[in-house]
């Protein structure tokens, strides 16, 4: 019988680091996310009209955009199912103009800056999603992708096996 990664992440990998960045990610032994944050993806307001949204998701490739409020606080998450289903609900009468906050999820399972690699690793194993909005302390700081999660793995390899 295999353990799980949650049995796998109890065991602490010790790293000496040998670059800046990597010093960053060493939390009490741990290894965490904040080295494979992707900061640069952009957030969207809940005010913003849902198909300038669609655009945004369209011309970056992206499958979804954290929303956020004035304060920089994670409120939402827009999916392109989201823009999907009110498009669905329209069928073939005209699209009308909504609102970012009438659609997007609120519910948003998020991780926050300094969780240990393997915990999120175990998230991505478990549920369907593909990235992860990342906050600090409330405010919203960037995106996590599987895609850097494994990575993060690769990274790790000559330190595990």
């Amino acid at each position: 019988m295999s353990n799980t990664v949650s049995e796998n992440a109890k065991f602490n990998i010790t790293k000496t680091p040998t670059k800046k960045s990597e010093t960053n990610q060493l939390e009490g032994n741990k290894i965490t996310i904040n080295d494979y944050v992707n900061g640069s993806i952009r957030s969207c307001s809940p005010n913003m009209d849902v198909y300038e949204a669609a655009k945004l998701l369209v011309k970056k490739g992206w499958s979804g955009v954290p929303i956020v409020d004035e304060n920089e606080c994670l409120v939402g998450y827009l999916s392109a199912k989201d823009v999907l289903k009110h498009a669905y609900a329209c069928k073939y009468d005209a699209l009308p103009p909504a609102k970012v906050k009438e659609h997007m999820s609120t519910e948003v399972t998020k991780i926050e800056c300094g969780t240990e690699i393997f915990e999120v690793v175990d998230m991505f194993i478990n549920n369907f999603y593909q990235a992860y909005p990342v906050t600090k302390e409330g405010k919203y700081v960037g995106v996590v992708f599987r895609s850097d999660i494994l990575k993060a793995v690769c990274d790790l390899k000559d330190n595990m096996f």
